[in-house]
């Protein structure tokens, strides 16, 4: 009885070692090989599907107006991202102007420009490279009502919009913190002119078409 108790134990751990032995042949061939499983790769004629980037559009109803001035705000709002986007846009703050022209891609997902900023008459990169300017806020608030899955309630979607004594818009969103932020944005013939924080408007918006040598700027940059 013990020795056909230790012939199966022989046989099992024969078993076993030739089980080990073969998956660890397998290893050393697929590592050996540098490339995974054939089974598990994409064949050549599977193509993946491009990265849809949402866009708004203007044309469809405003979600966000959950009164008459809101509506009124957002629509001014909206009317001025949709000239950017058509004509291009500048931010002058103090000596630096920030050029955004529109593009296919750009530096902001959802926002594509390119740009460019010119400082004492120099030429330089982005000056907005982790974040996009104020300006685009209500817009890309809108955006995000319309594109994304959130009830019209969520909290990353709470805004408030004043209507102050000067005539300016204090436009209130969340920007990564519990409380809700101020921007304060200033209208001419319908469309945002100036805005900055804490009433304080110290950012000029300009609109295109480009001259041929504010175009020319993103060449110089480039070179």
């Amino acid at each position: 009885m013990i020795v056909g108790k230790l012939t199966k134990i022989c046989t099992l751990l024969l078993l076993g070692a030739v089980l080990v032995s073969g998956c660890s042949t397998t290893a050393k061939k697929t590592e050996a090989s540098g490339s995974p499983d054939p089974s598990s790769s994409p064949t050549e004629t599977e193509s993946q599907e491009p990265i849809a980037i949402p866009k708004l559009d203007y044309n469809d109803k405003i979600v966000l107006a959950n009164n008459a001035l809101e509506l009124e705000f957002l629509t001014i709002a909206l009317a001025s991202c949709e000239k950017a986007q058509k004509d291009g846009f500048t931010a002058t703050t103090g000596d630096r102007v920030s050029y955004f022209r529109p593009a296919e891609e750009g530096i902001f997902p959802y926002w594509p420009f390119d740009e460019v900023t010119v400082k004492n008459g120099v030429v330089g990169p982005a000056a907005y490279q982790n974040y996009y300017p104020g300006f685009l806020s209500p817009c890309d608030l809108e955006l995000q009502g319309r594109e994304w899955n959130y009830e019209i309630d969520d909290v990353r979607l709470e805004h408030k919009v004043i209507l102050n004594s000067d005539g300016t818009y204090s436009w209130y969103q969340h920007f990564g913190g519990s409380s809700m932020d101020e921007f304060v944005y200033q209208v001419s013939n319908g469309l945002i002119t100036r805005y900055g924080v804490f009433k304080n408007l110290d950012t000029v918006v300009g609109y295109g078409p480009f001259t041929s040598e504010q175009n020319s700027y993103f060449d110089k940059i480039n070179e």
